[in-house]
C-alpha cells in the first residue's frame, strides 16, 4: 500500500454567482457568472441589461423583480427604462429559485 505525502493544504471554497434575467413572454434571457454578490457586480449586470434593451430597440419599460438581497439596490436602475419591485420578505412561494429547489429530485 502507498502512503499519503505530507503537503501544505489550503481548505476553502470559491463561489461563483449566476445573475440571470428571463422574459416570461419570449423566453429570451441574459445571464452572467460573476465572482461576488455585491452592488458592484449587480451594477455591472444592470448596465448590461439596459444595454441589451437598447440594442434590441425595446422602448417599453421593463419590470425587474428581485428578492431583498442587499446587492439589489433601487438606485442602480434607470427608472425611465426599468421598474424595480422587491419581493416581500418571508414569501418563498413567490421566489422562483425556492420553487425550483423544492421540486428538485436527487
Amino acid at each position: 500500500m502507498g502512503h499519503r505525502p505530507v503537503a501544505p493544504v489550503k481548505i476553502g471554497y470559491e463561489n461563483t454567482y449566476l445573475y440571470l434575467t428571463i422574459c416570461p413572454f419570449t423566453g429570451e434571457g441574459f445571464g452572467a457568472f460573476l465572482p461576488r454578490l455585491n452592488s458592484k457586480c449587480f451594477a455591472w449586470f444592470m448596465a448590461k441589461i439596459q444595454q441589451e434593451l437598447t440594442e434590441k430597440g425595446l422602448s417599453q419599460k421593463a419590470l425587474f423583480i428581485a428578492d431583498g438581497a442587499t446587492a439589489h439596490k433601487e438606485e442602480l436602475f434607470d427608472k425611465q427604462r426599468i421598474v424595480f419591485e422587491k419581493l416581500p420578505a418571508a414569501c418563498p412561494e413567490l421566489n422562483g429559485s425556492g420553487q425550483l429547489s423544492s421540486r428538485a429530485f436527487f
